[in-house]
């Protein structure tokens, strides 16, 4: 994400001598850390230029942004001429060095600006900077030099723009060509995270887990990190975690100040969440974007509809355990037990479903080659085999007759049946008694082996099935149940 970013950027810095780009997103995003990585990464993009910054800049600071700026220039050689001795924004502060700074022909200066939190409280001195940042798009005369601002931070978009028309002022940036939401790093960059904090501990699921618990916020997902003990990264002490980092965590709080000061509505839509976990966005209009912006919820297009939910398990606890200070309290509220509440997270599911997937297939057309070597006629496979009692039919009925019986249940609902095998329609536990038998009959001990992984598989393999939780312990079972099968069937004779 990050690196594309990089390129769109470096397209807008050669476009126009004088430009300005805003990326938006909740506090703990990782803004922070983003504008660091860029100062590296755009310089290296594009030719001669210079990078000024990251600032990190509060309300108090914006007024003399510019003295920075222009300190940082002398210290750099561009300049040599003693600077106003007044406080300089940031455009007072391009203008002069417009005039006195000694720069080659077709210089770039990239200036990286970290703006805290804008707020009701400082909206108005905040307002000055964006201001500023495209006054200069619009007056910048000096064109063999190309000026480039980067402006990340968190604002109330909506609130923002009531703020211009109030003031009858021009909106700094237009959505879709110099503004962008930024909703956190990528799996990919989660995972160097983990990789970084837990180097003896990380797992190859690890970062996509947490992704999903918190919705890609570094942050929180080291406020959890904090909370658990060396040697216990297990998917139990992430869930405790979680809570824990919900409850009293510190990137929560700076979230929950966030949501506290939106207005009415955006936040009512945070309590409709809490009994129904989504709500159309269309319906919710620009106020469930608010919410976006402040990372509170994820978008969801289900057929031709988008819904708005909880961005993650992370804020779904943050928001039910904190509704007083969110302003949102009902007291039926109370009723709900976050016990019964199964967490938004399903990688190692997904994880233990592959690995099933890939276990039942192997054993199952292995099979389909051993018994077609063992048939001396047309007889099918099946026929006869993994006898069980049905108590319906008050009589013995054989593998053959419940893969047929499946497979038509599977036509009349409408599954397209052609497109499997009879073992298909054969179930793990019958799976497992065919291969007892035919270990029997070959008189080997590894076939036995594998009925017995294929039975230890079935209580893992229901969980998943049936949408409950499973842990790491039973990744692992499923990792080990696999080498053992892959073994077995290597051997075979």
């Amino acid at each position: 994400m990050s690196t594309t970013l990089v390129q769109r950027l470096a397209s807008l810095v050669r476009s126009k001598s004088a430009a300005t780009f805003y990326l938006n997103g909740a506090p703990g995003s990782g803004k922070s850390h983003l504008l660091n990585k860029f100062a590296g990464q755009l310089a290296e993009e594009i030719p001669h230029s210079f990078v000024l910054g990251p600032y990190p800049v509060t309300a108090a600071e914006v007024a003399n942004l510019g003295n920075r700026l222009v300190q940082d220039c002398q210290q750099a050689g561009f300049v040599d001429a003693s600077p106003p001795a007044k406080p300089l924004d940031l455009a007072s502060a391009w203008q002069w060095l417009g005039e006195n700074a000694h720069t080659p022909s077709g210089q770039s200066f990239l200036v990286l600006i970290d703006v805290g939190k804008i707020n009701q409280l400082n909206i108005a001195t905040m307002v000055s900077l964006l201001s500023s940042a495209r006054y200069l798009e619009g007056s910048w005369t000096h064109r063999d030099i190309r000026l480039f601002h980067l402006l990340a931070g968190y604002w109330d978009h909506s609130n923002l723009g009531r703020y211009f028309n109030t003031i009858n002022t021009s909106f700094p940036y237009t959505v879709g060509h110099n503004y962008m939401v930024w909703e956190g790093p990528s799996v990919e960059e989660m995972d160097v995270l983990i990789m970084q904090a837990r180097p003896e501990e990380a797992r190859p699921w690890h970062g996509r887990l947490l992704a999903e618990l918190t919705g890609s916020h570094p942050a929180v997902i080291l406020d959890i990190l904090n909370l658990i003990a060396p040697g216990d990264l297990t998917f139990a002490s992430l869930l405790t975690a979680t809570y824990q980092a919900a409850l009293k965590g510190v990137a929560g709080k700076a979230l929950l100040e966030v949501w506290a000061q939106l207005a009415d509505e955006p936040r009512s839509i945070l309590k409709n969440l809490i009994w129904r976990r989504h709500v159309s966005v269309v319906a919710s209009g620009t106020y469930v974007e608010q919410l976006r912006v402040a990372g509170a919820v994820r978008f969801d297009t289900i057929g031709t509809r988008t819904y708005a939910g909880f961005r993650s398990w992370y804020v779904e606890l943050l928001a039910r355990l904190h509704v007083e200070e969110l302003g949102i309290a009902d007291k039926r509220f109370k009723k709900i037990q976050l016990d019964e509440l199964l967490p938004q997270v399903s990688e190692l599911n997904f994880q233990a479903y592959r690995l099933v997937n890939d276990i039942e297939n192997q054993v199952r057309n292995f099979v389909a080659i051993q018994l077609c070597l063992l048939n001396k006629d047309d007889t099918p496979m099946l026929k006869g085999r993994a006898q069980k009692y049905n108590q319906e039919m008050g009589a013995s009925e054989d593998a053959h007759q419940r893969a047929l019986d499946w497979r038509k249940r599977s036509a009349d609902s409408g599954l397209p049946v052609s497109l499997n095998p009879q073992l298909a329609y054969l179930s793990t536990q019958d799976l497992a008694t065919l291969l007892g038998e035919i270990g029997a009959e070959m008189h080997s001990d590894t076939w036995q082996n594998i009925a017995k992984a294929m039975r230890d598989l079935i209580k893992v393999r229901d969980a998943v099935m049936h949408n409950q939780l499973v842990d790491d312990m039973a990744i692992q079972r499923l990792y080990d149940l696999r080498a053992g099968i892959y073994e077995a069937l290597g051997h075979v004779g």
